[in-house]
């Protein structure tokens, strides 16, 4: 009997540290929204070093381990999300999307030049498990939303896989412009981007 009731006891507690709150799923959001901009300030480059592509993987692996604890949060939540919160979240994760599409276009105009440094199959991989973590976070946030957020969700999800879709095309696409090295014109969206909400 004695056995029994420890065990019980571990079980609750492993529940209570395995459990996530909406609080907590809020405050990963805010985490993978400064990742975001991060990694952004890291690309702003227009001439990749080697360093400089050491700094961007790190900033890109620092926000797939966001993302990844944001996950793994939104499977363990242990509150119903109301409509209101989920709105709360969707709009959050709205305004991320905006700074993930510019930072991902960045990205991919720097593929030529981690051509010319050798490191555009490790980019590569970078961006493969920036991807999965996005596509696994989104599916996670599906999952959790009520009904009646659900649609907007899905919505959602899709535009950021299309980012990170496109940014891994233009990083297996081979062809001899890409291997130019030209940049082309950076255009400034900094405000957007670095207004972190």
């Amino acid at each position: 009997m004695r056995f029994i009731a420890i065990s019980a006891s571990l079980l609750i507690a492993v529940g209570m540290v395995a459990a996530s709150s909406i609080a907590q799923l809020k405050s990963d959001i805010q985490a993978i929204d400064s990742g975001v901009v991060n990694l952004y300030q890291h690309c702003q480059t227009e001439q990749l070093s080697l360093f400089s592509a050491l700094a961007i993987k790190t900033a890109a692996d620092d926000l797939t381990t966001k993302i990844n604890a944001g996950s793994k949060d939104a499977q363990a939540l242990n509150e119903k999300l109301g409509d209101a919160d989920a709105k709360s979240l969707i709009k959050t994760l709205a305004d991320t999307e905006t700074r993930v599409k510019i930072t991902t276009g960045l990205m991919a105009k720097l593929k030529p030049q981690f051509d010319k440094l050798r490191t555009t199959a490790l980019a590569l991989s970078t961006i493969n498990q920036l991807q999965e973590e996005v596509k696994d976070f989104g599916e996670r946030l599906i999952s959790i939303c009520p009904q009646s957020t659900r649609s907007a969700a899905k919505q959602l999800s899709e535009k950021y896989n299309t980012d990170l879709a496109n940014c891994a095309e233009a990083y297996q696409n081979t062809s001899s412009e890409s291997e130019k090295g030209d940049m082309g014109s950076q255009s400034s969206q900094n405000a957007q981007v670095e207004n972190s909400t």
